[in-house]
């Protein structure tokens, strides 16, 4: 729900909807959640991150999550 909100233009409403008709206090509150953990865990932090770098240039080569 945190890529989709950081990723696309969907609603709230609409991302609640593609992640199996939750309501959209849902998709806040998961937001929410992601935003504390990435303050506060380097781990997750780069988690994301590269999760954010393979979504936005899908044609470079990476290493294995566990290699990196």
């Amino acid at each position: 729900m945190y890529l989709c909100r950081r990723l696309t233009p969907l609603s709230l409403p609409a991302i609640g909807r593609k992640f199996g008709d939750r309501d959209h206090t849902t998709v806040m509150h998961a937001c929410r959640v992601v935003s504390v953990r990435l303050a506060t865990d380097r781990d997750i932090a780069a988690a994301v991150e590269r999760l954010l770098d393979a979504l936005r240039n899908p044609d470079q080569p990476r290493l294995p999550m566990s290699a990196a």
